[in-house]
């Protein structure tokens, strides 16, 4: 294996010489004049270099002829680097991703998605829940109405009942409702805008 690692090695170099002295374009003019490959081995701590910027004793600037035992050790050193980076770029994440305790208006939303989807489930959508509601209304006060109820109007209309509501008697269920027929009438809005095109 020692003699097939030389005369690879030998090839290489032989290559490496070629197109140094003139023999891939006009007298080496792209490539630097010598290349040193017998110089010393790379430190395995040079392999990446904090910069990563390219220095005089970067692995960019040599090639060397390292043993199999030689080539592991800088490998592993490599990977020990990678590692001890990666390590400082996930802790600060891993930090931020932690789950703080969540505060009562978090989890008063949370409540009011689960209702939301609990809604859905049963009523329809939002748009057609409130198009129907707002349909039997116009067609039954449409002597006092000046123009008809949108699905939007009924939204507020609802979050204005939870505020009246709340007069009466203060409970959680109000804000927690207002929340979802806010969010409702922000979808709707979404789904007019989008129908409505450009």
């Amino acid at each position: 294996m020692q003699d097939t690692l030389q005369e690879a090695t030998a090839k290489l170099r032989q290559a490496v010489e070629s197109r140094v002295g003139g023999g891939c374009c006009e007298g080496g003019k792209c490539h630097p004049t010598s290349i040193d490959t017998q110089g010393p081995l790379l430190d395995p701590d040079q392999v990446i270099a904090e910069d990563d910027e390219r220095t005089a004793d970067s692995p960019f600037e040599a090639v060397s002829v390292m043993s199999q035992s030689q080539m592991e050790a800088a490998w592993a050193g490599v990977k020990s680097r990678v590692q001890a980076r990666q390590r400082r770029v996930q802790e600060p994440v891993a930090a931020a991703e932690k789950p703080a305790e969540a505060s009562e208006a978090e989890r008063l939303l949370a409540d009011a998605i689960a209702t939301i989807r609990d809604r859905r489930a049963k009523y329809g959508p939002p748009l057609e829940h409130f198009l129907r509601t707002v349909g039997a209304i116009n067609a039954i006060f449409a002597h006092k109405l000046r123009e008809p109820l949108t699905p939007e109007d009924w939204a507020q209309i609802m979050m204005l009942d939870k505020l009246a509501r709340h007069q009466e008697q203060s409970q959680r269920d109000n804000p927690l409702d207002g929340c979802g027929y806010a969010a409702c009438w922000g979808e709707i809005m979404a789904l007019q805008a989008r129908s409505a095109g450009p």
